[in-house]
């Protein structure tokens, strides 16, 4: 049977450097995760794909033009490996592309999702959808990989991750990672990490909800800020890590907080790659 062709689908990026960093990455991770596969990638924002061709005349697909494309070569598996957090407008718009293209979709669920496109020849294209990185049957794995990376590069100190936020009834997601990572370091992974004592706090935030909560809750103290993200830009570095009074470190700031922002965005690690290609 011959392999599925993977096609990676993230929010994309308005800069080519931002876009030659995210593929070689991501290609680092492929060609171990999937060999002898051939990858492609698309892009789900309109806005970057936009910008990208506007200011540098690069085009880069989006889900639909690619999946299109892969039914025109006569593929007979795609699998679609969604780049993204959260189960939000960007993941659902790879259903949408599906959709588009004229799929049928043969096997919902909370895991991987397949969908049927016919093909111009009139043959069958199997398509399957991964689930973002924050699922519910996730969050386990990712808050012992936030523990891990917390414990071997901040230990003993706090950390606030931050994320993008989505809907009102989505984003309870970062409720339940907080409850898990609120269980002590030592006690939820020293068996498997060799912990040494030490007790990091993790604590997660959101675009949406706001700062103004951890800033109360953190007034005073030293806080290493980080991205709970795959990929840290524009979000990471006007919202975020960004001095203005509206942003995540200029508000703990004024609350008396020791500021240190640390950008390295979840796709760097291994520790969380693996879950969200675990299927």
């Amino acid at each position: 049977m011959m392999k599925p062709l993977m096609l990676f689908a993230g929010f994309g990026s308005s800069s080519p450097e931002g876009i030659r960093a995210w593929k070689a990455r991501i290609l680092e991770i492929a060609q171990r995760r999937f060999p002898g596969c051939e990858y492609r990638f698309a892009f789900t924002s309109a806005a970057a794909r936009d910008k990208l061709k506007a200011r540098y005349g690069i085009h880069e697909p989006g889900p639909e033009e690619a999946l299109r494309q892969a039914a025109a070569e006569g593929w007979d598996r795609v699998w679609i490996i969604a780049m993204q957090m959260l189960d939000g407008v960007e993941h659902r718009g790879l259903y949408d592309a599906a959709g588009a293209c004229g799929a049928v979709l043969s096997a919902p669920g909370g895991g991987s999702s397949d969908v049927v496109i016919r093909r111009p020849d009139g043959q069958s294209m199997h398509v399957r959808i991964t689930p973002p990185l924050l699922t519910p049957e996730r969050l386990p794995a990712v808050a012992e990989a936030l523990q891990r990376i917390v414990h071997e590069e901040h230990p003993g100190q706090t950390v606030l991750f931050v994320g993008h936020g989505t809907t009102k009834e989505r984003n309870g997601v970062y409720a339940r990672l907080q409850e898990l990572l609120a269980v002590p370091v030592q006690e939820a992974s020293s068996s498997a990490h060799g912990t040494d004592g030490c007790r990091e706090r993790i604590l997660v935030g959101d675009l949406t909800t706001g700062a103004a909560q951890p800033a109360q809750e953190l007034a005073g103290s030293s806080v290493i800020l980080r991205p709970l993200m795959l990929t840290a830009g524009h979000h990471w570095e006007h919202q975020i890590a960004g001095r203005g009074v509206t942003s995540f470190a200029g508000t703990l700031e004024a609350a008396g907080c020791s500021v240190t922002c640390v950008r390295r965005p979840l796709l760097a690690y291994d520790a969380a790659t693996d879950i969200l290609l675990e299927e």
